[in-house]
């Protein structure tokens, strides 16, 4: 339903990321229904009659249907997002969530209705299955993750990039701790030295030569 929905797009990197835009379903299905597609033509392949049916007959059972090729779980708390070191890996997944019964309660008639719920995922899977795209989609496709990846490739080079700088100043306040700590003046004047001339090599990184033959 749209209240799941708006949970599901904040909790599911998928989701976001390939289907952020919100449709109707199709006018056959109870407007409390919500979609979320990357590609209509792939969607079309796979809701039809059947569907319609079933959501019309089962609106208070059916939560929502969950159809992905590119599910990563649950968004990780943002502190694990900000420390990853690679890109998350991605499964192909079918997942329905059906409500059963009422506050605890299920009756003869839940039960029936739940086999024909059941049945539903066998007939989805089938489906799904036999999806065939488009050369044009495929290439929609393609490009969507090759945008993702990319996304990712250099969301990991930004967090590399920040854990070298974080251990580069570790190591300079490692360096200054010692250096304050030293009672020896004849030792602090040297290791100060020593700090000046890594600081003149961090701040002057070393050229390469190039040699030209004549010709």
């Amino acid at each position: 339903d749209k209240r799941k929905v708006t949970q599901l797009l904040k909790d599911y990197q998928d989701l976001s990321t390939f289907c952020p835009e919100r449709k109707q379903v199709s006018k056959q299905v109870p407007e409390s229904f919500v979609l979320l597609s990357e590609i209509a033509e792939a969607t079309g392949g796979v809701i039809d009659s059947t569907w319609n049916r079933m959501f019309r007959e089962h609106e208070e059972q059916i939560e929502y249907i969950h159809i992905s090729d590119q599910y990563t779980g649950p968004k990780p708390p943002q502190e694990e997002q900000q420390s990853t070191s690679k890109p998350p890996e991605v499964k192909k997944v079918l997942i329905f969530s059906y409500k059963v019964g009422n506050k605890g309660a299920t009756t003869v008639s839940d039960m029936e209705n739940m086999m024909q719920l059941i049945k539903f995922v066998l007939y989805v899977a089938d489906k799904v299955r036999k999806v065939k795209l488009s050369k044009e989609c495929k290439a929609k496709s393609d490009k969507n993750r090759a945008k993702a990846m990319e996304y990712y490739e250099k969301l990991v080079h930004a967090q590399r990039q920040e854990a070298s700088q974080q251990r580069k100043e570790e190591k300079r306040r490692q360096e200054k701790e010692r250096l304050m700590a030293e009672e020896d003046p004849e030792k602090a004047r040297k290791l100060e030295i020593q700090n000046q001339k890594k600081e003149a090599k961090r701040n002057h990184p070393k050229m390469k030569m190039m040699k030209v033959k004549a010709m």
